[in-house]
């Protein structure tokens, strides 16, 4: 399902950052047209926030809630701080900056839980070999 999500969601952006401009300035006017890489940030932020869902679907249906109040809480923490440390002096694209690492770093959250949770174990010795 992750993959599937994924795959839609690299589509559309594909299809944003070729028409997106085209589409908002035909739509809703030149005033709403804004600069490409803010909304390319923001496109990215929203595909990792996408996968989040997913993964966070799957951890809550496996009676893991903790797990997804403690990602969204951290989300919450980083995007906050970096909105109000760059959004003062960069403006719409501070903005996307702070969405995009919020959005990582609720991601990010998973893996280092399911690191914590699953340490990696030593490679099986043959017998005869010493243990390193």
């Amino acid at each position: 399902m992750l993959a599937v999500s994924l795959a839609i969601n690299a589509v559309l952006f594909v299809g944003y950052v070729l028409l997106g401009e085209w589409f908002v300035r035909t739509l809703f006017g030149a005033d709403y047209v804004f600069d490409p890489a803010v909304a390319i940030l923001m496109a990215v932020g929203m595909i990792i926030f996408g996968a989040h869902s997913v993964v966070t679907a799957a951890l809550v249906g496996s009676d893991r809630p903790r797990d997804e109040t403690v990602s969204r809480v951290l989300a919450v923490i980083a995007t906050t701080g970096i909105g109000l440390w760059l959004i003062p002096g960069q403006g719409a694209l501070g903005a996307a900056i702070a969405v995009l690492a919020g959005a990582v770093v609720a991601l990010a959250t998973y893996g280092v839980m399911f690191a914590a949770q699953h340490p990696a174990q030593p490679a099986p010795q043959e017998e005869g070999q010493p243990v390193p």
